[in-house]
C-alpha cells in the first residue's frame, strides 16, 4: 500500500499492526522496531515530518538500548533520522548526525566498508542543499573511490554517487553563472 500511494490505508494498517506487535512481543523486539520505522517512513511520505522525527528518535533510543550505539542497524536508523531532518530544513542537525554515523562506521568497520558510501552520499546531498558544493564534492569523491574499490563498477550505489556528482557540478555551474550576473 505504501509503495502504491495508498498512504492513509498503509498508515492505518501499520498503526494497527504496530499495536498488536507492541502488545504481543514488546517495543524492543526487532520486528516491532522495523514496523515503527515503516510507520515513520509513511509519515515522512505524507510530509508529517514531526511525527516521523519523533518515531525515528524513539526507534534510535530503543536500538541503542537493545543493540548498542555502534550496531549497523542503529546507525542506519540514525541515518534515516538525518534524512527526515534534512527534509524539514534541519540540514545542520542532519549534517551532525551523518558525520557521527560516518565516524562510527569508520571505527566499527573499516574506512572502505561497503556500507560507508550511502552515509557519505547523504552528507553530500545535505551539503549541496546548504550550498556547500566544494565540501559535498570532497565527500562524494571519497564515496565514489570507496565504491569503486569495494563494489562492482556498475553497482547502483556507485551510479547514485555519480548522479550526486552531476548534481554538484550543476549547482556549482549555476552559482558561477549567478556570480557573473
Amino acid at each position: 500500500m505504501h509503495t502504491q500511494g495508498r498512504l492513509n490505508d498503509a498508515k492505518e494498517l501499520t498503526q494497527e499492526i504496530l499495536q498488536v506487535y507492541i502488545r504481543e512481543i514488546g517495543k524492543e523486539h526487532p520486528t516491532t522496531l522495523t514496523i515503527m520505522e515503516e510507520l515513520a517512513s509513511i509519515y515522512e511520505s505524507q510530509s508529517d515530518f514531526k511525527k516521523a522525527e519523533e518515531l525515528c528518535s524513539e526507534v534510535i533510543a530503543l536500538k541503542k538500548k537493545v543493540l548498542g550505539d555502534e550496531h549497523v542497524l542503529t546507525l542506519e536508523s540514525m541515518e534515516n533520522l538525518a534524512v527526515t531532518l534534512e527534509q524539514q530544513n534541519g540540514s545542520v542537525e542532519a549534517e551532525k548526525i551523518l558525520i557521527g554515523v560516518i565516524d562510527e562506521k569508520r571505527k566499527t568497520f573499516s574506512r572502505e566498508h561497503p556500507c560507508a558510501p550511502s552515509s557519505i552520499e547523504h552528507i553530500a546531498l545535505v551539503l549541496i542543499n546548504q550550498g556547500r558544493t566544494q565540501a559535498a564534492a570532497e565527500w562524494a569523491y571519497e564515496a565514489i573511490n570507496i565504491g569503486k574499490a569495494t563494489l562492482n563498477q556498475d553497482n547502483l550505489g556507485n551510479l547514485n554517487l555519480e548522479a550526486v556528482m552531476v548534481k554538484i557540478y550543476i549547482c556549482e555551474s549555476y552559482r558561477r553563472i549567478s556570480l557573473r550576473e
